[in-house]
């Protein structure tokens, strides 16, 4: 929110070309809750619950020493590599339904990913570090950059800038490579039974990817304002 009002307050015009990244941000989100909320409420035929399917998916790759936890709320799921955790939101968990089976496979992708060292997953990790520190120094360095003048800290701020974009770019194939893992997964093991609860995990999962692509344009918006500051 700060980047944001900062770029429209260097530069009112660079609002027409914000603001569309700001709505597509803002309907990729939407979209994501709406198709949950409806896929939610839909129980699997098999009627197994998120955590039954994702250790089914875990066991059948011979991944039985990856655990699965519960974590508090709703889409908060993530898979924790250093712990080798799968750490299931609430509502998943426990749910049987079309998103939860959905979002379950997701995560077990990847840890699937993890073991078997898919190479965006594997530089993601390796960018963590120096993205922490990007975003933490970026805006900073681009705001002083500009109040005193000096072209070159703006643009070390833009670099800095430019790792964050970096990171979500390398993190699109990651989730997406997770979902098509989901996908197969599911119908390879039977927790999905027919065409109707496919194409409901896919919309979950494809509005969630969604939200990726919108962070991502976004986050270029911004870097490419930013490298005009030093024009």
């Amino acid at each position: 929110m700060f980047t944001t009002l900062l770029a429209m307050a260097v530069e009112p015009a660079f609002a027409y070309i914000l603001i569309p990244a700001l709505i597509l941000s803002a309907w990729s989100k939407i979209r994501l809750k709406l198709a949950y909320r409806k896929y939610d409420k839909k129980i699997t035929s098999t009627g197994m619950s998120g955590a039954e399917i994702a250790r089914k998916i875990l066991d059948e790759n011979n991944l039985y020493y990856v655990r699965i936890g519960v974590v508090k709320g709703e889409m908060t799921d993530y898979y924790d590599p250093l712990n080798m955790t799968l750490c299931l939101s609430e509502a998943t968990y426990y749910t049987c339904s079309v998103a939860a089976a959905g979002i379950a496979a997701h995560e077990a992708g990847h840890a699937i990913q993890h073991v078997r060292k898919y190479f965006p997953m594997v530089l993601r990790k390796a960018a963590v570090p120096i993205t922490n520190l990007g975003t933490r120094l970026a805006v900073p360095a681009v705001v002083t950059g500009h109040a005193l003048g000096m072209e070159q800290l703006v643009l070390a701020g833009t670099v800095l800038f430019g790792l964050w974009a970096f990171f979500q770019l390398i993190t699109l194939p990651v989730e997406l490579d997770a979902s098509r893992r989901a996908i197969g997964a599911l119908e390879s093991s039977g927790c999905i039974a027919n065409e109707k609860e496919r194409k409901g995990i896919k919309r979950v999962l494809a509005a969630a990817a969604m939200t990726y692509f919108a962070s991502l344009a976004t986050s270029i918006v911004h870097m490419c304002r930013f490298r005009f500051l030093t024009k």
